[in-house]
């Protein structure tokens, strides 16, 4: 599912594709991680473009794949 506003729902830990540069990278979750608390909005760390969310009480990070 898809909203304007957030992006597309991503699952961490699995690599994702950037629907802007085609660049591959991991989703990690740090914290307590509970889901369904407040969205996370994920960035691509090869060229910084809104990805998407994730749904959780913990941080969400990136790194290049």
């Amino acid at each position: 599912m898809v909203d304007e506003n957030r992006g597309k729902r991503i699952a961490p830990g699995y690599v994702q594709v950037c629907s802007n540069c085609q660049g591959k990278f991991n989703v990690s979750v740090f914290g307590e991680g509970y889901p369904n608390r407040d969205d996370e909005y994920v960035f691509c760390p090869h060229c910084g473009n809104h990805e998407g969310y994730v749904r959780t009480s913990g941080y969400v990070t990136t790194s290049k794949a």
